[in-house]
């Protein structure tokens, strides 16, 4: 919640591609903390802070920045490998961003976003990419004041995990059920500019639901999901009865890995939308083990949707 100026004067037209970022050995620092501190007794795991594995998020030594800092004007980032960090993206990278893409980037083992449409940014598009371990892959979460970021588009993007990616984010004694994608807004934001659109999507996100929300962001305008192919656990992360008023909800296919979930996911489906039993009726043939990327049958609702770069 710090106090924010816009750049004098910001770069533009810069292209980042074929990079590699890590933080390592971050991620696994994280790991084996979620570990031990999951398997004390109750009443001491009752005592740890809320994401008492974010010590490196904040403060003088914040691992918090991603593979570019202060993106500018028309800047593409494509076709990079970013893993073992905290963010892969994050509101250092574009909160300043006008007319940016984010294109066909795999981004793995990330430790809170993959990409934060956050707190400025303009226009911004990220499509094509592979999201896999990410324990809430992206945000919408502007906390720098006007203007809010406006005109954002999340489309064909994967979401997967690999075998041991599950077994870390989606313990039930974590304490935070993830949501894919995280909306959180203050009561100041009522809507958000331009919208912002999910679509054409593919989220295998066994770790938790589709959305978490702030009180604020459940009455938020603006939202729109469509096409999307959608298993999760359900609609909500922790807030999980925190009801969208006026998310727009369009042609999804989803499909429920618990069934307390099912309930949930009725609306989000929307008009011309299915809510199929299983995963393998939308067309999901399983995940691989060690890439995480679900696996589609040709022909199918979910060989429609997700990432069509190879990432």
């Amino acid at each position: 919640d710090r106090p924010e100026k816009k750049a004098r004067a910001l770069s533009e037209d810069v292209v980042v591609e074929g990079c590699e970022f890590s933080e390592h050995p971050l991620y696994a620092d994280a790991a084996e903390i979620i570990r031990e501190v999951t398997a004390l007794p109750d009443a001491e795991r009752a005592t740890m802070a809320r994401f008492f594995w974010w010590h490196r998020k904040g403060g003088s030594h914040s691992s918090e920045i991603g593979l570019v800092t202060a993106a500018g004007r028309r800047w593409t980032i494509r076709g990079n490998h970013i893993h073992d960090t905290l963010d892969g993206l994050s509101f250092m990278s574009l909160s300043w961003s006008e007319d940016c893409l984010v294109v066909g980037n795999r981004f793995e083992r990330i430790l809170d976003n993959a990409v934060e449409a956050e707190n400025h940014a303009q226009r911004l598009r990220v499509r094509d990419n592979t999201v896999i371990d990410c324990f809430e892959p992206f945000s919408y979460q502007p906390l720098g004041g006007q203007p809010w970021p406006t005109d954002i588009v999340f489309e064909h993007n994967t979401v997967g995990f690999t075998a041991d990616g599950v077994e870390l984010w989606g313990r039930d004694n974590l304490g935070w059920r993830p949501g894919c994608i995280k909306i959180r807004v203050r009561a100041e934001v009522q809507a958000v500019p331009g919208g912002l659109v999910f679509r054409d999507n593919l989220v295998w996100f066994p770790t938790g639901g589709l959305l978490s929300l702030s009180h604020d962001a459940a009455v938020l305008r603006g939202v729109r999901f469509e096409r999307n192919v959608v298993v999760v656990r359900g609609l909500g992360g922790t807030e999980d009865g925190l009801t969208p008023a006026h998310v727009e909800f369009a042609g999804n296919h989803a499909a429920a890995l618990a069934a307390e979930g099912r309930a949930s996911l009725r609306g989000m489906v929307g008009t011309d939308g299915t809510l199929h039993g299983t995963a393998n009726a939308l067309g999901l043939v399983g995940t691989d083990d060690r890439t995480g990327v679900p696996a589609s049958r040709p022909g199918s609702v979910a060989a429609s949707a997700g990432a069509r770069l190879a990432p």
